[in-house]
């Protein structure tokens, strides 16, 4: 299942392989080189004893740049920062462009600074010692979808990571 997401969202999506295999990487490093959230279990039912990574990659580049300028009152900062009429009277083209740079590449940056970049999730399981890659979720997928994509196939090449199995 894992391969088929992988390709799936390589050829729909323009998500690069290699972003999702370098995540990977660094999960099987122990994470040491973060750059997204860090690996979590998921606590609610029916994923619960799973867990999932975040990947990035540019087609999640909005979407990041969103998040960050929505939290913590981001946006009207950065604004205030770069207009600030004491030291800028004017709004000068320059300015404007300088403001688009800090939106832009300053949210990333902060993003990536601080190991939050965000994309979509690879499903994993911790099984003896071992990382068991499942497969690509969407976070917009729901629990429950996610569950029945791995119960269609995951659990029939893994039987012990199924829900309750005894090992």
């Amino acid at each position: 299942m894992f391969k088929a997401d992988l390709l799936m969202h390589s050829e729909l999506n323009g998500v690069e392989p290699g972003m999702v295999l370098q995540t990977i990487i660094d999960l099987e490093a122990g994470e040491t080189q973060m750059t997204t959230k860090p690996a979590t279990p998921f606590t609610r039912e029916p994923l619960r004893g799973f867990w999932h990574k975040h990947f990035f990659s540019a087609h999640f580049v909005g979407h990041n740049i969103a998040n960050h300028l929505l939290s913590n009152g981001q946006l009207r900062k950065k604004i205030e920062q770069v207009l600030d009429p004491a030291k800028h009277p004017v709004i000068t083209k320059e300015l404007l462009s300088e403001l688009v740079n800090e939106l832009v590449e300053g949210s990333l940056e902060e993003r990536y600074d601080d190991g939050k970049l965000t994309g979509e999730w690879i499903i994993f399981a911790k099984h003896q010692g071992k990382n068991y890659y499942l497969c690509i979720a969407l976070h917009s997928s729901g629990d429950v979808e996610i569950m029945k994509k791995m119960e269609s196939i995951c659990f029939d090449e893994f039987p012990f990571l199924r829900p309750g199995a005894k090992c």
